[in-house]
Formats: C-alpha cells, sequence, structure tokens
C-alpha cells in the first residue's frame, strides 16, 4: 500500500555505533547511526513508494559496533511483499432470492489474517462470527454451514456480509448479498372449487 511503512527491528547482543548498506525491497535505506553507546535495539524503516512489485523480496544490512568491527552483511530473502487486497466473492445465498437452508458459499483469493461474516435480519441487531480454521484458507467454499450463523428464522429477510484482510494487513473489498428471504414452511392451499360433495358438469 502506498506510503505504508515497512520495519526491520534488530537486536543486537552489544551497543552498536551503526546500521548501514541497507537495503529493503531492492531499496536503498539511508544510513543510521547514533552517538550514544548503550544502543541495542533498532528500527529501519522503508516507505513503500508503489514501485515495489508483489511477491518474495528481502533485506540486506551490515551492522557495526562502537569499536569499528562490521558484521558479515545479513542477507533475509524470504519476505512476501504483499500491496494487494484480496479478493473477496459471495456466491450464495444471492441477492433477492428465497431460500430454504442456512448454507452458503464464498470465495478467498489468498490466505486471511482474520475475517467474518454478519448476518443481518431487518430491524435486528447484526450477528457476526470470526472466521477460523480452513476458511481462512485461500479456497472456493460451497454450500458450508458456518457454526453461530445457522439462526434464520422462518419469514425472516437478511443480508449477508463478508469481509477480510490478508497476512500482509491489506483489507479486501466486503461482499454483501441482501434481500434474501428464508422460508422452510410449505404453502396452504386451499382448494375453491369444486368443493367436496359438490356436482359439476
Amino acid at each position: 500500500i502506498l506510503n505504508q511503512v515497512i520495519s526491520i527491528d534488530i537486536e543486537s547482543a552489544e551497543e552498536l555505533y551503526s546500521v548501514k548498506d541497507v537495503l529493503i525491497a531492492g531499496k536503498a535505506v539511508a544510513n543510521q547511526t547514533t552517538a550514544e553507546t548503550n544502543v541495542t535495539d533498532w528500527t529501519i524503516n522503508h516507505v513503500v513508494d508503489g514501485t515495489e512489485a508483489d511477491g518474495y523480496v528481502g533485506y540486506s544490512y551490515t551492522a557495526v559496533d562502537l569499536a569499528g568491527n562490521e558484521t558479515s552483511p545479513t542477507n533475509i530473502t524470504d519476505i512476501k511483499f504483499d500491496s494487494e487486497k484480496p479478493n473477496i466473492a459471495l456466491f450464495a445465498p444471492e441477492s433477492n432470492t428465497f431460500v430454504r437452508q442456512s448454507s452458503i458459499s464464498f470465495g478467498i483469493s489468498e490466505h486471511l489474517k482474520e475475517g467474518s461474516i454478519e448476518l443481518l435480519q431487518n430491524g435486528q441487531q447484526p450477528i457476526r462470527v470470526a472466521l477460523s480454521g480452513e476458511y481462512l484458507n485461500a479456497n472456493n467454499f460451497n454450500n458450508v454451514t458456518i457454526p453461530g450463523l445457522d439462526v434464520w428464522e422462518d419469514g425472516g429477510v437478511y443480508s449477508i456480509t463478508l469481509s477480510g484482510t490478508d497476512l500482509a494487513g491489506n483489507v479486501g473489498d466486503a461482499a454483501t448479498n441482501s434481500n434474501i428471504s428464508y422460508d422452510i414452511n410449505p404453502p396452504e392451499i386451499n382448494i375453491l372449487n369444486p368443493i367436496s360433495n359438490s356436482e359439476i358438469r
């Protein structure tokens, strides 16, 4: 996400004078120095400028102690840089439909750090259930019943909202389907004509 700050936290067993030759996602970061003699914890920041490509990126740095001794460059290469928000889709039940089951179908394009489904019946407080386990994984889930959401009332009109945040903290656009009527009673049929014990021709 543009202008988001990527931070690297470093802890040293001894005081450092500087951390230099820093690269984050291929971008050079200004050398950091201090005149203090008790600094063992360092934070190096890089502000996302929009030119970084999604995928696995790395960072590297060299630490210098108070005597001028330098570490070998530290290279980390398996950090995933992700600036794209997850795609979240709610397949069923669709808006403006009648249903007689409380199961839902939805899809997530990438693993989520957190997600939730909100069920709202007209005129009542919404019920929100956090996704957990396999439902946080990238996948399509068809006709599943989420524990805590099997509380539909016959004759109720509902909306469902699915939302989520990926592992990098990108928030997806929530998916909402509305005007869903829940009906589990069979129709009542009355025969108007002909009636019992009548004659017809």
